[in-house]
């Protein structure tokens, strides 16, 4: 993976981790008049909640997965980081049922299933560097 120019060494780890959050923030900024135009004030703030949920599931399993050099073994850590990343979304949308019942599908559950797609789609091109130019086949 090459991000303007930057090789894999140079980026490292909490590079990888910066670049992750940029993509978040982005994604925050090209969503926030859509969230406001369909649930206001509500809206904007479940999407910083589902900004904040999948970041803070995101960014332990991109550090951790970089600091593996490249090699077979990596592809299962990203596998198992994922399910590690469901598994504490989901726990956080349970919290989120019971405790804002106010934050519904329109605040909340809506941009909270945009924002994982897109930190997901990230994360794993951030976590698998070269995965691009690899000539295994599946």
């Amino acid at each position: 993976m090459s991000i303007q120019g930057v090789s894999d060494k140079e980026l490292g780890s909490l590079g990888r981790v910066g670049v992750l959050g940029l993509v978040a923030f982005a994604t925050w900024l090209l969503l926030a008049l859509p969230a406001y135009a369909v649930a206001g004030v509500r809206g904007l703030e479940g999407l910083t909640w589902s900004a904040a949920v999948c970041s803070l599931s995101g960014a332990p399993v991109v550090w951790v997965v970089s600091q593996i050099p490249v090699s077979p073994i990596r592809v299962w850590v990203v596998m198992a980081g994922m399910g590690v990343r469901m598994f504490a979304v989901a726990i956080i949308v349970l919290l989120f049922w019971k405790t804002r019942p106010d934050l519904g599908w329109p605040q909340f559950y809506c941009w909270l299933v945009v924002f994982y797609n897109i930190m997901l789609m990230a994360e794993t091109y951030l976590a698998l560097p070269g995965a691009e130019n690899s000539n295994a086949r599946p």
